[in-house]
Protein backbone atom coordinates (compact mmCIF):
# COMPACT_ATOMS: atom_id res chain seq x y z
CA UNK A 1 0.00 0.00 0.00
CA UNK A 2 2.56 2.60 1.00
CA UNK A 3 4.58 1.71 -2.50
CA UNK A 4 1.03 2.89 -4.17
CA UNK A 5 1.12 6.11 -1.64
CA UNK A 6 4.51 6.89 -3.28
CA UNK A 7 3.82 6.44 -6.53
CA UNK A 8 0.32 9.00 -6.16
CA UNK A 9 2.72 11.52 -4.17
CA UNK A 10 5.38 11.40 -7.10
CA UNK A 11 3.01 11.68 -9.43
CA UNK A 12 1.58 14.73 -7.80
CA UNK A 13 4.72 16.46 -7.77
CA UNK A 14 5.22 15.76 -11.00
CA UNK A 15 1.96 17.58 -12.46
CA UNK A 16 2.41 20.29 -10.00
CA UNK A 17 5.90 20.81 -12.05
CA UNK A 18 4.43 20.48 -15.54
CA UNK A 19 1.91 23.13 -14.49
CA UNK A 20 4.45 25.65 -12.88
CA UNK A 21 6.32 25.26 -16.13
CA UNK A 22 3.69 25.72 -18.44
CA UNK A 23 2.36 29.09 -16.31
CA UNK A 24 6.02 30.03 -16.27
CA UNK A 25 6.15 30.17 -20.15
CA UNK A 26 2.75 31.54 -20.50
CA UNK A 27 4.23 34.34 -18.63
CA UNK A 28 7.19 35.15 -20.85
CA UNK A 29 4.61 34.91 -23.90
CA UNK A 30 2.66 37.15 -22.27
CA UNK A 31 5.79 40.06 -21.57
CA UNK A 32 6.32 39.17 -25.12
CA UNK A 33 2.72 39.89 -26.56
CA UNK A 34 2.37 42.71 -24.74
CA UNK A 35 5.07 44.31 -27.53
CA UNK A 36 7.18 46.53 -25.73
CA UNK A 37 10.61 46.36 -23.79
CA UNK A 38 11.93 49.85 -22.06
CA UNK A 39 15.66 50.26 -21.41
CA UNK A 40 17.80 52.87 -20.51
CA UNK A 41 20.47 53.85 -22.44
CA UNK A 42 23.72 55.89 -21.94
CA UNK A 43 25.96 58.41 -24.32
CA UNK A 44 29.17 60.64 -23.60
CA UNK A 45 31.37 62.72 -25.75
CA UNK A 46 34.26 64.22 -24.46
CA UNK A 47 35.11 68.15 -25.61
CA UNK A 48 37.54 70.46 -25.64
CA UNK A 49 36.67 74.07 -23.47
CA UNK A 50 36.25 76.46 -26.15
CA UNK A 51 36.38 79.69 -22.90
CA UNK A 52 38.51 80.62 -20.64
CA UNK A 53 38.09 82.72 -17.79
CA UNK A 54 41.16 84.20 -15.85
CA UNK A 55 40.96 87.02 -13.04
CA UNK A 56 43.50 88.38 -10.37
CA UNK A 57 44.80 91.67 -9.17
CA UNK A 58 47.94 94.14 -8.97
CA UNK A 59 48.82 95.55 -5.63
CA UNK A 60 50.25 97.64 -3.53
CA UNK A 61 51.23 98.97 0.26
CA UNK A 62 51.80 102.40 1.57
CA UNK A 63 51.28 104.76 4.65
CA UNK A 64 48.55 106.79 1.97
CA UNK A 65 46.44 105.48 -0.44
CA UNK A 66 48.74 107.75 -3.10
CA UNK A 67 51.90 105.47 -1.68
CA UNK A 68 50.07 102.27 -1.99
CA UNK A 69 48.75 103.20 -5.37
CA UNK A 70 52.70 104.54 -6.60
CA UNK A 71 53.72 100.96 -7.61
CA UNK A 72 50.11 99.84 -9.60
CA UNK A 73 50.98 101.51 -13.26
CA UNK A 74 54.48 99.63 -13.04
CA UNK A 75 52.96 96.22 -12.41
CA UNK A 76 50.23 96.74 -14.53
CA UNK A 77 52.48 97.74 -17.81
CA UNK A 78 54.87 94.76 -16.71
CA UNK A 79 51.90 92.44 -16.80
CA UNK A 80 50.21 93.59 -19.96
CA UNK A 81 53.19 92.91 -22.02
CA UNK A 82 53.29 89.32 -20.56
CA UNK A 83 49.65 88.77 -21.52
CA UNK A 84 50.70 90.53 -25.21
CA UNK A 85 53.42 87.72 -25.64
CA UNK A 86 50.90 85.45 -25.03
CA UNK A 87 48.59 86.61 -26.97
CA UNK A 88 45.55 87.85 -24.46
CA UNK A 89 43.83 90.92 -23.73
CA UNK A 90 43.73 92.26 -20.09
CA UNK A 91 40.54 94.12 -18.99
CA UNK A 92 41.11 96.56 -16.22
CA UNK A 93 38.67 97.03 -12.96
CA UNK A 94 39.15 100.59 -10.63
CA UNK A 95 41.40 100.64 -8.33
CA UNK A 96 39.93 100.13 -4.85
CA UNK A 97 41.36 100.87 -1.22
CA UNK A 98 41.74 98.87 1.87
CA UNK A 99 43.14 100.14 5.66
CA UNK A 100 44.64 97.09 6.74
CA UNK A 101 45.02 96.70 10.62
CA UNK A 102 47.62 95.19 12.86
CA UNK A 103 46.73 93.03 16.54
CA UNK A 104 48.05 94.76 19.91
CA UNK A 105 48.93 92.96 23.24
CA UNK A 106 49.32 94.04 26.70
CA UNK A 107 51.13 91.56 28.50
CA UNK A 108 50.39 88.62 26.28
CA UNK A 109 46.18 89.89 25.93
CA UNK A 110 44.46 91.03 22.83
CA UNK A 111 44.63 94.98 23.35
CA UNK A 112 42.90 95.98 20.06
CA UNK A 113 43.81 96.62 16.60
CA UNK A 114 45.99 99.66 15.29
CA UNK A 115 46.08 101.18 11.46
CA UNK A 116 49.03 99.44 9.79
CA UNK A 117 49.26 100.74 6.27
CA UNK A 118 46.82 101.01 2.86
CA UNK A 119 46.32 98.39 -0.14
CA UNK A 120 45.71 99.55 -3.20
CA UNK A 121 44.16 96.74 -5.64
CA UNK A 122 43.25 96.87 -9.48
CA UNK A 123 41.49 93.69 -10.65
CA UNK A 124 42.18 92.41 -14.23
CA UNK A 125 40.00 90.22 -16.03
CA UNK A 126 41.23 87.96 -19.03
CA UNK A 127 38.73 85.87 -21.37
CA UNK A 128 39.31 84.16 -24.49
CA UNK A 129 38.32 81.49 -26.59
CA UNK A 130 41.67 80.40 -27.20
CA UNK A 131 41.71 78.02 -23.92
CA UNK A 132 45.43 76.73 -24.23
CA UNK A 133 46.83 80.10 -24.91
CA UNK A 134 45.65 81.15 -21.22
CA UNK A 135 46.70 77.77 -19.86
CA UNK A 136 50.15 78.29 -21.01
CA UNK A 137 50.13 81.78 -19.45
CA UNK A 138 49.14 80.63 -16.19
CA UNK A 139 51.80 78.22 -16.43
CA UNK A 140 54.34 80.83 -16.89
CA UNK A 141 53.24 83.69 -15.04
CA UNK A 142 55.67 82.09 -11.94
CA UNK A 143 58.34 84.21 -12.99
CA UNK A 144 56.18 87.22 -13.43
CA UNK A 145 54.77 87.01 -9.67
CA UNK A 146 58.99 87.53 -8.27
CA UNK A 147 58.93 91.03 -9.82
CA UNK A 148 55.50 92.54 -9.04
CA UNK A 149 53.20 92.50 -6.48
CA UNK A 150 49.97 90.21 -7.93
CA UNK A 151 47.51 88.17 -7.05
CA UNK A 152 45.89 85.47 -9.24
CA UNK A 153 43.23 82.58 -9.38
CA UNK A 154 43.18 79.85 -11.60
CA UNK A 155 41.95 80.07 -14.85
CA UNK A 156 38.41 78.05 -14.94
CA UNK A 157 37.15 76.27 -18.03
CA UNK A 158 34.02 76.51 -19.98
CA UNK A 159 32.06 74.83 -22.75
CA UNK A 160 29.90 77.80 -24.64
CA UNK A 161 25.71 77.44 -24.70
CA UNK A 162 26.18 76.97 -28.99
CA UNK A 163 28.62 74.38 -28.68
CA UNK A 164 26.17 72.30 -26.12
CA UNK A 165 23.31 73.00 -28.30
CA UNK A 166 25.46 70.97 -31.68
CA UNK A 167 26.23 68.20 -29.53
CA UNK A 168 22.80 67.42 -27.64
CA UNK A 169 21.37 65.44 -30.48
CA UNK A 170 24.23 63.30 -31.35
CA UNK A 171 24.18 62.22 -27.56
CA UNK A 172 20.68 61.57 -27.38
CA UNK A 173 21.44 59.37 -30.97
CA UNK A 174 24.19 57.47 -29.12
CA UNK A 175 21.99 57.22 -26.05
CA UNK A 176 18.85 55.57 -28.54
CA UNK A 177 21.82 53.55 -30.08
CA UNK A 178 23.14 52.36 -26.21
CA UNK A 179 19.30 51.39 -24.98
CA UNK A 180 18.36 49.66 -28.95
CA UNK A 181 21.31 47.21 -28.19
CA UNK A 182 20.79 46.60 -24.52
CA UNK A 183 17.31 46.06 -25.55
CA UNK A 184 18.32 43.66 -28.53
CA UNK A 185 20.68 42.28 -25.68
CA UNK A 186 17.51 41.40 -23.27
CA UNK A 187 14.85 39.72 -25.57
CA UNK A 188 17.49 37.86 -27.78
CA UNK A 189 16.31 34.26 -28.90
CA UNK A 190 12.97 35.16 -28.31
CA UNK A 191 11.64 38.61 -29.89
CA UNK A 192 13.02 40.95 -32.13
CA UNK A 193 12.48 45.16 -32.00
CA UNK A 194 10.51 46.59 -35.03
CA UNK A 195 10.39 50.36 -33.59
CA UNK A 196 10.39 52.81 -30.83
CA UNK A 197 7.55 53.56 -29.02
CA UNK A 198 8.43 56.58 -26.56
CA UNK A 199 11.66 58.10 -25.73
CA UNK A 200 12.01 60.29 -22.72
CA UNK A 201 15.62 62.40 -22.45
CA UNK A 202 17.27 62.95 -19.38
CA UNK A 203 19.51 65.69 -18.28
CA UNK A 204 22.40 66.45 -19.95
CA UNK A 205 25.25 66.90 -17.70
CA UNK A 206 28.72 68.29 -18.45
CA UNK A 207 31.62 67.13 -15.97
CA UNK A 208 34.87 66.91 -15.99
CA UNK A 209 36.87 64.08 -17.57
CA UNK A 210 38.44 62.74 -14.53
CA UNK A 211 41.16 60.55 -16.09
CA UNK A 212 42.29 63.24 -18.27
CA UNK A 213 42.50 65.40 -15.37
CA UNK A 214 43.90 62.95 -12.70
CA UNK A 215 41.93 64.70 -9.98
CA UNK A 216 39.84 62.78 -7.63
CA UNK A 217 37.61 66.11 -6.74
CA UNK A 218 35.20 66.67 -8.70
CA UNK A 219 34.25 70.25 -8.52
CA UNK A 220 37.83 70.93 -8.72
CA UNK A 221 38.39 69.23 -11.98
CA UNK A 222 35.14 70.28 -13.45
CA UNK A 223 35.72 73.83 -12.90
CA UNK A 224 39.58 73.94 -13.69
CA UNK A 225 39.94 71.06 -16.41
CA UNK A 226 40.22 71.74 -20.68
CA UNK A 227 38.18 68.66 -21.39
CA UNK A 228 35.08 67.53 -20.08
CA UNK A 229 32.58 65.00 -20.64
CA UNK A 230 28.92 65.36 -22.04
CA UNK A 231 26.60 63.16 -21.17
CA UNK A 232 22.97 61.77 -21.29
CA UNK A 233 20.65 59.26 -20.49
CA UNK A 234 17.08 58.00 -22.30
CA UNK A 235 14.56 55.85 -21.53
CA UNK A 236 13.41 53.92 -24.15
CA UNK A 237 10.22 51.76 -24.63
CA UNK A 238 10.67 49.88 -27.90
CA UNK A 239 7.70 47.99 -29.80
CA UNK A 240 8.62 44.21 -30.82
CA UNK A 241 7.72 42.14 -33.67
Amino acid sequence: MKKYYVIGAFAIVCCIILACALNLRGAVNAAVNNSTVSVTGYGEKFIQANQAFWDGSVQGKGQTKKEAAADIPAAKKKLEAFMQQHGLTVVWEEVDFSAESRSIYNNGSYAGSVFDHYTASQKFVIKSSDVQKVHDAYIALSALETEINLSVAQPTYTISQDVIAEYKLSLIDEAKANAENRANRLISGFSKISGIKQIDVGQFVIASNADASGEEDEWYSQKFCMEKKMSVTVHATFTLR
